[in-house]
C-alpha cells in the first residue's frame, strides 16, 4: 500500500514533467528524482549536484500526511481570516465580503447585510476590490478592479465594464473580496504595479509545539504577473533569498525560456532597481510577528506565510497550508542547520 502511495506522487510528477516545455535532460531527471523538470531546472548547480534537495514527490506525500489537519483547518481564505481577526487582528488582511450563490456577504454585519452581486457599485464604494478564490493558490483566478476618475481597470490596465462583467460573471461561492493592500515605499520601489511579498515558510513541530524558520524568500512581479508577485517555479515573477538572520537580500532568480536555464540577477528585469544587498526594513519585527503567529497554529505542520510591508507595518496576506517549497530550494538554504534538519527529518523529509 504505501509503495502504491508512493508511485501515484511520483507518477504525477513525471506525468507534469513531460508535459512542461522543457529541455528533455530535465524530464528524463524527473523519473529518477521524483522531482519535477521546471523545478529541476531552477536549482542552483552546487544543490543540483549535491543531492541534497527535498525531493518534490516525497515532499507532497509527506505534506498530505503530517499537514492534514492543519490543512483542513486553515486553507481556505475565509478561515485564514477569521483566525487572523481573532489572534493577531493588527496583521490581518482587508477582506470585507465573501461570495455565496448569488450573493455577496460582508464579514461585519451578519447575513442580514448581504446583497445581491454588484460588482461596480461595490467598487465605486471601495475604490479597489481584490477577487480571489478561497480555496485556490499560487494567484490562480484572482484578478484586480480599480475605480480611478470614473474610469474602470482591470489588473492595472483601463477596461470597459462588459470586460468586468465577463470577469465577475465567474465568481461563484467561495471567493473572498478585499480591498487593494497597499505596500509600503521599500517594496514598491523594485515594481509598484504588484504587492512583493516576502514568503516565510516555518515549520511547527508536534514535539511541544516550537517553531523553526525554514526559509525566507523576496518575492517581486513583473508586468507579465500583474497584480501579483507569484513565482510560479521561476515562470512568473523574480525571487531572491532572504538571510534569516539579517533580512538581507539575494541575488534575483527565474527561468528564461528562451535559454532553457536558470538565469540571475542584481537588479529587477523592468525597473532596473537594485535588489541584492538591499535589507528589509523592521526584519527583527516581522520575524517575531511570523514566530508568534505559528506557535499559535490550532496544529502542527508547515506554513508559507505571504507577508506585504505595510505603511502600518507587516500584514499576513494568506497562509499557505500546501506550500510549494521550491521558491526556497531556488533561491536560499533550506537545511544550513541543525535545526533546519532535525524538524525536516520529523516531517520525513530528510537531507542528510
Amino acid at each position: 500500500m504505501m509503495w502504491l502511495e508512493r508511485y501515484k506522487y511520483h507518477r504525477e510528477i513525471v506525468k507534469t514533467s513531460f508535459g512542461d516545455s522543457i529541455e528533455f535532460k530535465w524530464k528524463l531527471k524527473s523519473i529518477a528524482t521524483g522531482h519535477s523538470a521546471a523545478r529541476l531546472a531552477m536549482l542552483p548547480e552546487p544543490l543540483l549536484k549535491s543531492g541534497k534537495y527535498v525531493r518534490e514527490a516525497r515532499y507532497k506525500r509527506k505534506l498530505a500526511q503530517r499537514n492534514k489537519r492543519l490543512h483542513h483547518a486553515l486553507f481556505h481564505k475565509m478561515s485564514q481570516k477569521l483566525w487572523l481577526d481573532r489572534v493577531m487582528p493588527e496583521v490581518s488582511p482587508p477582506v470585507f465580503y465573501y461570495v455565496a450563490g448569488s450573493e455577496v456577504v460582508p464579514l461585519e454585519g451578519g447575513a442580514a447585510a448581504s446583497c445581491p452581486q454588484d460588482y461596480l457599485e461595490l467598487l465605486k464604494k471601495h475604490g479597489t476590490l481584490f477577487i480571489k478564490p478561497g480555496d485556490q493558490i499560487g494567484g490562480a483566478g484572482a484578478f484586480l478592479l480599480e475605480w480611478r476618475e470614473d474610469r474602470l481597470f482591470i489588473d492595472g490596465s483601463e477596461s470597459s465594464l462588459p470586460d468586468m462583467k465577463r470577469l465577475t460573471d465567474g465568481v461563484g461561492t467561495g471567493y473572498v473580496i478585499s480591498e487593494k493592500i497597499a505596500q509600503g515605499d521599500w517594496s514598491a520601489q523594485f515594481f509598484s504595479e504588484t504587492l512583493n511579498t516576502i514568503r516565510i515558510t516555518t515549520g511547527t513541530s508536534a514535539r511541544g509545539h516550537k517553531v523553526c524558520f525554514i526559509a525566507a524568500t523576496f518575492k517581486v512581479g513583473v508586468s507579465e504577473t500583474v497584480p501579483t508577485d507569484n513565482f510560479k517555479g521561476g515562470r512568473g515573477g523574480w525571487a531572491c533569498g532572504v538571510d534569516l538572520a539579517t533580512g538581507e537580500l539575494g541575488r534575483l532568480t527565474h527561468y528564461d525560456a528562451a535559454i532553457g536555464a536558470r538565469v540571475e540577477s542584481d537588479e529587477h528585469p523592468e525597473s532596473g532597481v537594485r535588489v541584492s544587498g538591499e535589507t528589509i526594513p523592521d526584519w527583527p519585527l516581522v520575524k517575531t510577528t511570523i514566530y508568534r503567529l505559528a506557535s499559535l497554529l490550532p496544529h502542527p505542520g508547515i506554513v508559507g506565510w505571504d507577508i506585504a510591508l505595510t505603511p502600518d507595518g507587516p500584514m499576513v496576506v494568506e497562509l499557505n497550508t500546501a506550500p510549494h517549497i521550491d521558491i526556497h530550494q531556488a533561491t536560499t538554504p533550506i537545511a544550513d542547520t541543525e535545526e533546519k534538519r532535525a524538524f525536516l527529518r520529523e516531517f520525513g523529509v530528510p537531507l542528510d
